[in-house]
């Protein structure tokens, strides 16, 4: 416990650092401060694998059981998928947006460092892991998405109002943002589509299929699989753009979250060992 202490202390200070210079660099030249906050966030992926590995050599199961555990997995997808955005593309700017949201998850993760979930059914390990990853590659490419999103109305807004100041100068260009949700929609609808293909597969191997098939969670996974699926018609299909696409991926990263964590407040579900945990001994 002690490790996983200074891990998740090291993770915080490490993002937190950067989320303090990302909105610092709107008020300087920020050229070599965006350099720096790509280096602190690559750098905190690796005691953001270390808990992971640490909490799985305690617990002898895949780490994927828990608020620490589950919400570890979300911010280092969220940043994999930020990096690997940002190697790519510009995207100046877009951490003082998206650092905040991660600080966030991580005070809410630290807050499980004291609870070790039990799970009453093992899965194999391998269907486990496959599902959990991409999984949770589809929750962070859906908030990318949204972070654009919000990117994108924040630079319309501005343009709008001829505020064309050091925000707006700092953030990416809408045609740029624009590119990159329909982007990030199009990769998240595809890992979210591959993780409900290995869920299925973890059901049919359980002994609980039947309650498996009408658990709750499921049901709204499907819905958001679905809603993504709209979206993603509406980006390339009908090729709409705009305020209103903004807006609707937005809403869906609510959508997301009520299915990753708010299905657990309204309803039993066999997947509440995301959020409901046994204190460890």
């Amino acid at each position: 416990m002690t490790l996983e202490i200074i891990l998740i202390a090291l993770v915080i200070h490490l993002y937190g650092l950067a989320c303090a210079m990302a909105i610092a660099s709107f008020r300087a030249n920020a050229v070599n401060r965006d350099r720096r906050i790509t280096r602190l966030l690559a750098a905190g992926l690796v005691p953001l694998l270390a808990l992971l590995i640490s909490r799985g050599v305690d617990t002898h199961r895949f780490p994927a059981f828990g608020q620490l555990e589950a919400i570890t997995w979300y911010v280092l997808a969220i940043v994999a998928a930020y990096l690997h955005m940002n190697s790519r593309h510009e995207t100046r700017g877009i951490t003082a947006i998206l650092l905040p949201y991660v600080m966030v998850l991580l005070g809410v993760a630290a807050l499980g460092l004291n609870a070790v979930m039990e799970i009453e059914e093992p899965f194999p390990g391998i269907w486990l892991s496959a599902h959990v990853v991409a999984a949770f590659a589809g929750y962070a490419l859906c908030t990318l998405a949204s972070i654009l999103a919000l990117t994108y109305l924040i630079q319309d807004y501005n343009l709008k109002h001829k505020r064309l100041g050091t925000v707006f100068q700092r953030l990416p260009a809408l045609e740029t943002l624009d590119d990159l949700m329909r982007q990030q929609i199009g990769l998240a609808f595809l890992m979210l589509s591959i993780s409900i293909a290995f869920g299925f597969v973890m059901v049919r191997l359980s002994a609980q299929a039947d309650k498996w098939l009408t658990d709750p969670k499921i049901a709204a996974t499907i819905a958001t699989w679905i809603a993504y699926a709209v979206l993603l018609h509406i980006r390339t299909r009908a090729d709409r753009h705009g305020r209103r696409i903004a807006m609707a991926t937005i809403a869906a990263l609510l959508l997301i979250l009520f299915t990753f964590c708010g299905v657990h407040a309204v309803s039993d579900s066999l997947h509440d060992f995301v959020f409901t945990a046994t204190p460890g001994k």
